[in-house]
């Protein structure tokens, strides 16, 4: 099963596709569960998003487990024989890895004596836009098949492979993108006092976000600022420029903190945009909310984690990046978790970060131990 699984991921790894784009990558994987005979399998969730559904015909709860299919505009930097075939399209952020996880869980779930209730497997399109968990979340099909519980791993570099990296409430924060458009008029470079050059505006901006994100250490949640653009005026030396653009990402562990910083900063654009006779567009983009685990889960995935005696590794501060998992919080109990890909191993994101095969098994082990833990514990009721 590891040899067919392993040739899986790698044809996955050769073919990838972008956020809303995973036709062929959702063709694949739908032709793959229709060989292993799910109860229902339905495709074109929220897009592209497949749902395969395992019915034991035994009492018990209904429990999901998500894989994302969409990859990364990105031009993979390996020499391996399954590189992407893709220019500036590449699987290194390892959903390739965990579509294959799910296939291999798929496998087990044939022998129906093997769990109660229902098992689930979500595959879901635009995850690193966050827009496909959102979108699943209201989809039809989504909403006749909610589950009591939803679990969803990722590979996480720079921790010993095969550990299992577990926090209890926050596992990633909330994010969401700031633009700002500064308007006024642009003037001869000969004449700039027949103009009106927003630049002085968006330095004060600038300082203002920098100051804001320096305000919000705390020893009780963990939040921040990142200026990721900033831009004034065109290449033209004989204009004085009438327009600019700044663009940040605001993070939080806590929603009221995120709130705090939005309006905070809402005030000081106008302030400042009014000050310097400006008038100004605010638009915030890629809302993550903050992903929130479970306290039933986490305990779910240490009692797992013990029985399959593997390294646990528990996380004492949230990762600042974001997850699109946060969206089925508010629908059934979640647990997220991460998985080590070993010390040595690119960061996700990177141009030669690829997958560890040595995590197929450990990610079908933890979410099959996951299964008959749940199911140990329908059977005490």
């Amino acid at each position: 099963m590891m040899n067919d699984l392993i040739n899986i991921r790698r044809r996955l790894h050769q073919h990838p596709e972008l956020s809303n784009y995973e036709e062929k990558t959702a063709k694949l994987v739908f032709e793959l569960l229709e060989k292993l005979c799910p109860d229902d399998l339905f495709s074109q969730i929220a897009g592209h998003g497949i749902l395969a559904v395992f019915d034991s015909k035994k009492p018990g709860p209904s429990i999901m487990f998500r894989a994302e299919l969409d990859a990364l505009p990105i031009q993979e930097k390996n020499s391996h024989d399954y590189v992407s075939k893709v220019d500036f399209v590449s699987h290194v952020c390892g959903h390739d890895g965990h579509m294959s996880i799910l296939l291999g869980l798929a496998q087990h779930l044939q022998d129906r004596n093997s769990f109660c209730g229902k098992v689930l497997l979500l595959f879901q399109p635009a995850e690193e836009m966050s827009q496909g968990a959102e979108r699943v979340v209201a989809d039809r099909i989504f909403k006749e098949h909610v589950p009591d519980y939803l679990f969803a791993l990722h590979n996480i570099p720079k921790y010993p492979l095969g550990s299992i990296l577990i926090k209890d409430d926050v596992f990633a924060l909330s994010s969401v993108g700031l633009i700002v458009k500064l308007h006024g008029v642009s003037s001869h470079a000969g004449k700039p006092e027949d103009g009106n050059n927003p630049v002085f505006c968006m330095i004060k901006i600038l300082e203002s976000l920098a100051q804001l994100s320096a305000s919000m250490k705390s020893d009780l949640h963990r939040s921040f600022i990142t200026i990721i653009h900033a831009r004034l005026g065109e290449v033209a030396f004989g204009t004085n420029p009438g327009e600019a653009e700044i663009m940040a990402t605001f993070r939080s562990s806590k929603d009221s903190v995120m709130t705090t910083m939005k309006k905070t900063a809402e005030d000081f654009v106008k302030k400042h945009s009014k000050d310097f006779a400006l008038s100004y567009d605010l638009e915030w983009v890629e809302y993550f909310p903050a992903t929130v685990n479970s306290s039933a889960c986490v305990e779910l995935l240490r009692k797992v984690s013990n029985k399959q005696k593997r390294r646990i590794i528990e996380l004492t501060e949230a990762f600042a990046w974001s997850e699109d998992f946060s969206y089925y919080g508010p629908h059934c109990k979640c647990g997220y978790f991460g998985v080590g890909s070993g010390v040595d191993s690119a960061q996700l994101h990177n141009p030669d970060f690829d997958f560890p095969e040595e995590l197929l098994p450990v990610g079908i082990e933890m979410f099959v131990g996951l299964i008959e833990e749940i199911c140990l514990l329908e059977e005490e009721k």
